[in-house]
């Protein structure tokens, strides 16, 4: 399943149906990342406070990958004037 991701809260819904789909509690995932249960669920509600390594091991674990890719041919300037600096 491919899905575009464009704010926080879509990564940590992504992040938790992917974790639900394998039949994982919050506690299994945790336990992949050295993290306490608590830790991942602040986590999965606050993705920006998710380090880089975290996200690729909890994707890779999940069975996920990262692709980064360019957005469809918009002008620059429309994205910025359409994008809010706190989804940066």
């Amino acid at each position: 399943m491919k899905q575009t991701i464009t704010t926080p809260a879509q990564l940590s819904l992504m992040l938790q149906s992917a974790r639900k789909r394998r039949g994982l509690t919050q506690a299994d995932a945790a336990g992949f990342l050295d993290l306490s249960q608590a830790s991942l669920s602040r986590l999965e509600l606050n993705t920006q406070a998710m380090k880089v390594e975290q996200l690729l091991a909890l994707c890779k674990r999940l069975g996920l990958e990262l692709i980064v890719q360019e957005r469809a041919t918009v002008s620059s300037s429309a994205v910025l004037a359409t994008t809010n600096k706190a989804d940066w």
